[in-house]
């Protein structure tokens, strides 16, 4: 792995200058969003606060499951020593109230965010209108177009992006996977109050 893009050993990396290398300036109060997979470097000028927020798509949804899982894990090896003190229905709750506060997710969060994208594939593949993104805004049901007030970006390439398919392979397989956890699918039926189709 390259640590430091402006000291590339070029025997270890000969390919190196190919690379193709985008070099932005953010100026105060601009978000900038690097794709999944895209390998950046940051070199701030001045006293800066960065505020980071991971996103998930169809390209790193496997990733995003491997980590929750994990941080589900951890959440219980910390509270391990409760688990006495609660019934087994008390523990998956308050394990999966943990997992949402130090991780931003729990079971209903993944699986909300699963079944949203199925059902708009689905409602799109019928050639019902759904509301989509653009570069420039939202264009919503009813046509209003609702402007974005900071730059924003052209979508990256097609090459850049999971085949469809793919997506819903991938979202398919992580519903499959919390319908095969007992835990999870009383926390999403039991406490969410979710039907899981």
């Amino acid at each position: 792995m390259i640590y430091d893009i402006e000291n590339v050993d070029p025997t270890l990396f000969p390919d190196f200058h190919k690379a193709k290398r985008f070099t932005i300036y953010q100026e105060p109060g601009y978000t900038l969003f690097v794709p999944s997979g895209w390998w950046h470097q940051v070199h701030n000028i001045g006293d800066t606060i960065s505020i980071n927020h991971n996103w998930c798509n169809g390209s790193n949804l496997d990733l995003l499951v491997e980590s929750m899982t994990s941080d589900l894990k951890e959440v219980e090896r910390e509270i391990e020593h409760l688990k006495d003190m609660m019934d087994q229905d008390e523990w998956i709750e308050t394990c999966q109230k943990l997992l949402l506060l130090n991780s931003g997710w729990d079971w209903s969060t993944l699986w909300n965010m699963c079944s949203t994208v199925r059902e708009r594939v689905r409602r799109q593949q019928l050639g019902e209108e759904v509301a989509v993104a653009t570069a420039v805004g939202t264009v919503l049901k009813d046509g209003v177009d609702v402007k974005r007030i900071a730059p924003s970006f052209p979508p990256p390439l097609i090459s850049q992006q999971p085949p469809l398919e793919l997506t819903l392979q991938r979202v398919d397989a992580v519903l499959d996977f919390i319908r095969s956890d007992p835990s999870a699918v009383w926390f999403l039926q039991d406490v969410k109050g979710l039907k899981l189709q």
